[in-house]
């Protein structure tokens, strides 16, 4: 079964509550792309991926700050898509 973008931002908010998760921007975007790539998305894998991108946006922002400004403040958006283009 292959779902449609709409199908997905639809589904997102349920998956997230069932994870225990808010359903902030970046949540949902998490979720949206996970529904999007796999059949069944579960709990677990919602969190493990929320977890992913809070771990990768953390070490972006030490990066940021121990060069005093120096790289690029990190974007939000454009590290989800990272995130998913190796998965």
């Amino acid at each position: 079964m292959s779902r449609s973008r709409a199908e997905a931002e639809k589904a997102a908010p349920g998956l997230l509550a069932r994870a225990g998760l808010p359903s902030g921007k970046n949540e949902l975007e998490i979720a949206t792309l996970l529904l999007l790539r796999e059949e069944e998305v579960t709990p677990e894998r919602i969190r493990h991926g929320v977890t992913m991108f809070e771990e990768i946006y953390e070490a972006h922002v030490r990066s940021f700050k121990a060069t005093g400004g120096q790289t690029s403040w990190p974007s939000a958006g454009a590290l989800i898509r990272k995130l998913f283009s190796s998965t």
